[in-house]
């Protein structure tokens, strides 16, 4: 089931990983992405890719294929859970956000220990969904920006290119 992928994936584009043994499952967190990015102002659609095993999420990482920005993790899964697999994943991507979605509250501490960024219980609904992705939304495109390092005296500024409205320099001098 390794890659249902939705759109070839770009560098700047948002990579979500959805795994999950049962297809209702996956099929309702796509539902929800989609809904939730429809009623807001993300720039592009997310390139979104679905795993039925946790072991082809795993194998996709250690192929050495791209990284996911956000992955939406069930706990209960045939083989591995979705702690061990976080754990395996944690190996391989340090950076992308773990969000749990599992029918128990028996694991919460232990995604601590993975570094979840989130713990959704079933069954989700918009408004428990919601919340999550948007803030998750944000920290990734926080994390891609682009940005330009000035240092002044002593210290340095990290402005973002956004921000920049005109740039002039006169000898070692930056306004």
């Amino acid at each position: 089931m390794e890659g249902l992928r939705e759109k070839s994936p770009r560098s700047d584009i948002m990579r979500i990983a959805i795994c999950d043994d049962v297809e209702k499952d996956r099929q309702l967190l796509l539902k929800l992405i989609k809904e939730t990015i429809n009623t807001v102002d993300i720039n592009d659609e997310p390139d979104i890719s679905q795993f039925a095993l946790g072991e082809d999420l795993e194998h996709h990482y250690s192929n050495g294929n791209s990284h996911f920005d956000i992955i939406f993790l069930d706990i209960f899964m045939p083989g591995k859970d979705g702690i061990e697999l976080a754990r395996e994943i944690r190996k391989y991507d340090k950076k992308c956000l773990i969000i749990f979605t599992t029918i128990s509250t028996e694991h919460a501490l232990d995604s601590y220990s993975v570094f979840a960024y989130n713990y959704i219980v079933k069954p989700i609904t918009i408004n428990k969904f919601r919340p999550v992705f948007l803030r998750a939304n944000k920290d990734v495109e926080l994390r891609k920006q682009k940005s330009l390092c000035i240092k002044t005296g002593a210290k340095i500024h990290t402005i973002h290119f956004r921000d920049i409205k005109y740039i002039t320099s006169r000898g070692k001098k930056i306004f």
